[in-house]
């Protein structure tokens, strides 16, 4: 990643660059038609300008719930912890998605969606956003 952020109220960036490897775990229930997520990360954070690195623990919790009979409409609610592993600012961040969504095709759906972002300091940051994502299947390419 290349990450460029302001420096305090100026117009001046800083420039850094960032190595994520990461290791994750999803677990997946169903309970009558809302879906739930949980979702844990392992990210190793390996970041320059200064030489940084950093074990930040990432917790993911999600609810989906179809709003019409045929699911082509949804919404998605989620709330994700982070967490620094063993950094004297324990507390990264926590992030509250919320996102409504059309299923266009069994593999493609469209989303419409808002991050409310609480950070370290009380600083906050808000999101929106429209995505298209598109499912592949490569074992039916031939």
């Amino acid at each position: 990643l290349n990450l460029q952020s302001y420096i305090g109220d100026t117009d001046n960036k800083r420039i850094r660059n960032e190595i994520r490897p990461y290791q994750q775990i999803s677990i997946n229930n169903k309970i009558n038609n809302l879906s739930i997520s949980n979702r844990l990360i392992i990210e190793e954070r390996i970041l320059n300008n200064p030489d940084i690195f950093i074990v930040r623990l990432r917790y993911r919790l999600a609810l989906r719930v179809p709003l019409n009979k045929s699911n082509k409409f949804y919404a998605n609610l989620s709330n994700e912890l982070m967490v620094n592993a063993y950094n004297a600012d324990f507390y990264d961040r926590d992030r509250v998605t919320a996102v409504l969504g059309y299923r266009k095709k069994k593999s493609t759906v469209i989303e419409l969606g808002y991050i409310n972002e609480l950070r370290k300091n009380n600083n906050s940051a808000q999101y929106a956003f429209v995505g298209v994502r598109q499912s592949v299947d490569w074992r039916k390419i031939k």
